[in-house]
């Protein structure tokens, strides 16, 4: 399926400060979409306010225009067809309001930074049930049923930039709901993506003359729903629908740890980095997400499993 579409766009920018305390980056774009025949005007600011010389305060907004679209399908064999389409008078151009602020440290040995986010999206949108690639070109028949939704969060990062063994640890709060009004009883619920809490710990330096890293992951687990909620109506080519209580549970939380080493060799003028990387360490096993099977006489579901542990040997040569 082939589709075409022209964005033209212009840009304008300012940037100045004022007593070294403040910085002011402003700019505005402005987009003609041709396939909608339509203008749209986004503005952002961001805005630094240095309190001393290693702390400083940073704040954002930004307006946003999503014009194509990646819309996921699972088919009967399991596989995700991952489509894109363009927005049309079937799909509408998704709208965000984008909001960031936090404070930043940052000395010669250490960085410290605390940052909150905010995005509201406006005709955020899924297609029906019954979504055919054939009927985005149909001149008949809504595909979409639109909504808005919300993500938020907040991200606190500790770094160490100098000495033996430098890294990071980091924390992600998170939330990702969205509201469609023809959906799940016009309730709000949690994107197929969401995971709430994220830790990050990160090591980097030398281990008998070699280099090495290694790194800790935990993330609380993507939700799903139930059993109890879906349902295949006969006829619809095992097509499977939602009751109620969309994504309504989730799954176990995941963690895993990575380790890798490597050692650079120069020969002549070329040098080679050689190396070994162990995925999941211990083995632990974590799941992905669930898969639903409707081929059976009753539904059922099952648990798709992320790597185990998985060695790689890898080497990288540079001239």
């Amino acid at each position: 399926m082939f589709q075409d579409g022209y964005l033209y766009s212009f840009f304008i920018r300012d940037f100045w400060k004022i007593k070294n305390k403040w910085e002011f980056d402003t700019g505005i774009r402005f987009s003609y979409f041709q396939n909608l025949d339509k203008f749209y005007f986004e503005p952002r600011i961001a805005i630094i306010y240095k309190i001393d010389e290693q702390l400083s305060y940073e704040l954002s907004y930004g307006i946003h225009n999503q014009f194509i679209h990646r819309i996921d399908q699972e088919n009967n064999a399991g596989f995700n067809n991952n489509r894109w389409f363009l927005s049309s008078d079937k799909i509408p151009t998704v709208l965000s309001n984008n909001y960031h602020s936090g404070l930043s440290w940052d000395n010669t040995n250490f960085s410290f930074s605390t940052i909150f986010y905010l995005k509201a999206l406006k005709e955020f949108f899924q297609f029906d049930h019954s979504f055919t690639p054939q009927e985005y070109y149909s001149s008949y028949g809504k595909i979409t049923n639109s909504g808005e939704g919300i993500s938020q969060g907040i991200e606190i990062q500790l770094r160490r930039k100098t000495g033996k063994i430098t890294g990071w640890l980091s924390y992600h709060l998170s939330k990702t709901k969205y509201n469609i009004f023809n959906f799940n009883e016009g309730k709000s619920y949690y994107a197929n993506h969401d995971k709430n809490h994220e830790y990050k710990v990160v090591a980097l330096g030398r281990l008998f003359n070699l280099n090495f890293s290694a790194s800790w992951v935990f993330s609380s687990g993507r939700p799903y729903t139930n059993l109890d909620n879906v349902y295949v109506v006969s006829g619809s080519g095992y097509e499977i629908f939602t009751r109620d209580n969309y994504n309504g549970e989730r799954i176990q939380s995941s963690h895993h740890l990575d380790v890798s080493f490597s050692k650079t060799i120069n020969i002549s003028k070329v040098a080679a980095d050689l190396g070994c990387s162990i995925y999941n360490l211990y083995n632990k096993n974590n799941i992905a997400h669930k898969r639903y099977n409707p081929f059976s006489g009753q539904i059922s579901i099952k648990d798709v499993s992320m790597f185990g542990i998985t060695p790689t040997i890898f080497t990288k040569i540079y001239f």
